[in-house]
């Protein structure tokens, strides 16, 4: 009868935890949704639930209700009242060890996810503090696609260059460029090259690629190191013959021409026996990132050139104004040159930044979340064991403090069964973190999976928070008075 009155009040217990949860759900999701990156694309999250979730949500709480309660009524309906006074006088402790392995278990848990969310919010301050490796002050970015508005190559060359020419004359423009492929969207134009030094030979993996115009490099400040930038005799009119030169970035420079002056050695786009290497190199800039703010890799830049079939062009505008005041006249100026043409893109490249780093913001947040909530009910599940500790070891506190025993010696008793859960806790969960962690590896930058200090710093503030749980029954154990300890018995 005991035992199924326990597991009636464990059922009661679900339903109300379930039925709040449904309750609550939905506004749960659409904080989350709200507080995450608005521009998500495919990532995106939406706030919607199904009644089928929350119809399995709410029936999965009440299982998790009923199993949770079952132990305790088998235990409860098995027990002798020998068995029962026993435990009461603080001897017996089968439920106790029960709910410290339960609790243990919940820190492992949540130490790993934890772990988890410091990984990911190590990544993205890492990223942040990296940056593109140009400077993005005052400088917008917008892109063309004239082909798909039915312009030929030579036509959409023309129209881009004379965009080009009016938005540089603009008042807010102090400089301005133009590149085939836009910066930081994950994309480029990747191929194998050729290299002619004193030997002919390809590079072991794809080189980024990209066409970009004169001042396109000083519009970034991005440093020309060595050689020249290009100029207006290297991109010239459309229809008229190119003059291929190519500038090449350090990284191009230290994996395949160390030892090699690389200003006059020729390079070939492709890797087949047929690609003549006869572009010469005339610069070397510093290296800052072209597909986003992870990819350091090797780059090679040509000049802009109505050759290309799908020819766009993403504009870098450097200003004098406010990027506001930049956004009307250079939608005047498309206007002017066809009020058809859509404006792609039209933001500032800070705002490009953020908009690479959403999936890291996003696992930063999601993780964080998910870790706190952890946290909080192991918190919980700690306090509440520690405090059943100490409700059912009350008369043996109090004939120790009746002897002679000191107020923090009590605390340090019930501490200790605290502190052994942690630490139990923390040792399951180390390994476990390294396990996952070489799942997640990839996701993260400028810190390992293992790494020393973020995994100490996690279990810093889980022990801490831990040990602040448990010293409030503590607390409250060393206060207890011996003679109201035994007139409870």
């Amino acid at each position: 009868r005991i035992g199924r009155q326990l597991l009636a009040d464990s059922l009661l217990l679900a339903v109300a935890g379930g039925v709040l949860g449904v309750v609550v759900a939905p506004l749960a999701i659409r904080g989350l949704v709200a507080f995450l990156p608005r521009d998500l694309g495919s990532n995106a999250l939406s706030g919607a639930l199904s009644l089928r979730l929350l119809a399995f949500a709410f029936f999965a709480s009440v299982t998790a209700g009923l199993l949770s309660g079952l132990a305790p009524a088998v235990h409860a309906g098995g027990d002798s009242v020998v068995g029962s006074l026993r435990e009461r006088g603080g001897t017996g402790f089968g439920g106790v060890r029960l709910r410290k392995c339960i609790v243990t278990l919940q820190v492992a848990f949540s130490l790993i996810l934890v772990i988890g969310a410091a990984l990911f919010l190590r990544t993205l301050s890492s990223l942040l503090a990296k940056g593109p490796g140009f400077d993005t002050a005052s400088l917008v970015s917008f892109s063309l696609e004239p082909r798909k508005n039915g312009y030929s190559a030579v036509d959409s060359h023309r129209l881009i260059e004379r965009i080009q020419d009016a938005v540089h004359a603009l008042p807010v423009t102090r400089d301005s460029g133009i590149a085939r492929n836009e910066l930081l969207t994950g994309g480029s134009w990747r191929n194998g090259v050729t290299i002619q030094t004193d030997r002919r030979f390809t590079t072991d993996r794809g080189v980024d690629l990209n066409a970009v115009s004169p001042g396109f490099f000083s519009t970034l400040n991005v440093r020309v190191l060595a050689g020249r930038d290009f100029d207006q005799h290297d991109s010239r009119p459309a229809g008229e013959p190119d003059r291929p030169c190519a500038i090449v970035n350090e990284a191009f420079v230290k994996r395949y021409l160390t030892g090699s002056d690389a200003l006059g050695l020729r390079i070939g786009v492709g890797s087949g026996p047929d690609v003549k290497p006869d572009i010469p190199i005339v610069g070397v800039v510093t290296d800052f990132n072209y597909r986003g703010l992870r990819a350091q890799t090797e780059q090679a830049f040509f000049p802009i050139s109505d050759k290309n079939e799908d020819f766009g062009a993403a504009f870098y505008v450097k200003l004098r104004g406010t990027p506001e005041q930049a956004f009307q006249v250079i939608r005047g100026v498309v206007r002017n040159a066809d009020p058809h043409l859509p404006i792609l893109g039209l933001r500032t490249v800070e705002e490009q930044v953020t908009r690479s780093l959403n999936t890291e913001r996003m696992l930063a947040a999601l993780s964080g979340s998910f870790g706190a909530l952890a946290l909080l009910l192991s918190l919980i599940g700690l306090y509440g064991v520690m405090s059943f500790v100490v409700t059912r070891r009350t008369r043996e506190i109090g004939i120790r403090l009746a002897l002679g025993a000191t107020g923090a010696s009590a605390i340090r008793l019930i501490l200790r069964d605290a502190v052994i859960m942690i630490a139990a806790g923390i040792a399951i969960a180390l390994p476990c973190a390294a396990a996952l962690g070489k799942l997640v590896q990839s996701q993260l930058f400028g810190v390992t999976a293992t790494d020393p200090a973020t995994v100490a710093a996690a279990a810093l503030v889980l022990a801490t928070g831990a040990l602040v749980a448990a010293f409030i029954p503590a607390w409250r154990a060393s206060n207890v008075s011996p003679t109201d300890a035994l007139r409870l018995e």
